[in-house]
């Protein structure tokens, strides 16, 4: 078999293979969180009885009259006190779309 060459398509490159697991995590582990002035400039808006939509896609509960949703470029909507943790702590990307804010 030539250098380089992969008998699988779905082979690790060399070296990856040696790497740990808590190796591996890590790198799952990056976090790019969103700037103020991000956070800042997006809409919020109030949920209106009778509204019906999809359930928050990061705590997965159902939306409820009078409560605050932040919506992202994307057009996709969350409670606001999710999105703001997500955006906060762990990623500037829509949950969903991965659309970035910035």
């Amino acid at each position: 078999m030539p250098a380089g060459y992969f008998s699988c398509p779905y082979a690790a490159p060399p070296g990856l293979d040696e790497a740990s697991y808590e190796e591996l995590l890590q790198l799952e582990d990056v976090r790019v969180p969103a700037s103020a002035a991000a956070l800042q400039s997006l809409p919020t808006f109030t949920v209106k009885a009778g509204t019906s939509a999809p359930p928050c896609s990061i705590c997965m509960m159902e939306y409820e009259a009078g409560e605050q949703l932040t919506s992202l470029p994307c057009a996709h909507s969350y409670h606001s006190v999710c999105i703001e943790k997500w955006l906060k702590s762990y990623s500037k990307n829509c949950p969903i779309c991965k659309h970035s804010l910035e």
